[in-house]
């Protein structure tokens, strides 16, 4: 998982605003307002 892929998928899946980026690792965690959103990386389509 890097940084830019997780973002592309935060917009594709409707948070374009500003997002912080806690933690990166085999997942992507970011906070969105008062969200705390998840990016694994079966979401950007690598096995």
């Amino acid at each position: 998982m890097d940084e830019m892929r997780a973002r592309e998928v935060l917009t594709a899946a409707g948070f374009p605003g500003p997002a912080e980026l806690l933690a990166l690792g085999e997942n992507a965690v970011f906070t969105v307002g008062d969200l705390v959103l998840k990016v694994g990386r079966d979401a950007t389509g690598h096995p």
